[in-house]
């Protein structure tokens, strides 16, 4: 078989220009667009251990689960937008300073990234776990620029969980099909 072949029934990559991102706890928050997603990452920290009596190989142990930041950026445009992030920095605001004493107050949200194919149907969902905003950042104004005036909004989250698997994929690993979330 040549290199360049095509392989048949193989699917192509999904790509990552469509998505969505909602907040169900907060509904100004529901189905908003972003330009740009970053930060969607988890990782086990690693123990080395090794007994005096074994051979000169360390095991290699998982720790504790790190999670990173997501950023999100969006294009600031008019009062329904402004409204959205007005509700989420009402949540960071919240975060930030704790809620007002004898109050209960939740900051935290699980938030969902939907990644939708071309016909703009939901193919794969990130949850990003009690999730709640450290950061807003409005970028910077200047008369003599004609760029788009950008808001940045940075989440710290506890942990990344991928929607279901496929039952596709499930029954390649051995696994149960179709809503099987890891």
């Amino acid at each position: 078989m040549p290199l360049n072949a095509i392989v048949v029934g193989r699917p192509d990559p999904m790509r990552n220009m469509k998505f969505n991102i909602s907040v169900p706890g907060i509904p100004a928050l529901f189905n908003m667009g972003f330009s740009k997603v970053s930060g969607l990452s988890q990782e086990a920290e690693l123990i080395e251990y090794r007994e005096g009596d074994e051979t000169l190989a360390q095991h290699k142990i998982p720790g504790l689960v790190k999670t990173g930041e997501a950023t999100f950026e969006r294009g600031v445009s008019n009062v329904q937008s402004m409204d959205a992030m007005l509700a989420w920095k009402e949540a960071a605001s919240t975060a930030m300073s704790g809620p007002a004493d004898g109050v209960a107050g939740n900051f935290r949200y699980d938030t969902h990234v939907q990644i939708l194919n071309r016909a703009g149907l939901a193919e794969r969902e990130l949850v990003l776990m009690a999730a709640w905003p450290r950061m807003i950042e409005y970028g910077d104004l200047d008369a003599n620029a004609s760029d788009i005036w950008i808001a940045t909004f940075t989440l710290v989250y506890e942990a990344l969980v991928p929607g279901p698997i496929p039952a596709s994929v499930a029954s390649m690993f051995g696994l149960q099909g179709g809503g099987i979330t890891v």
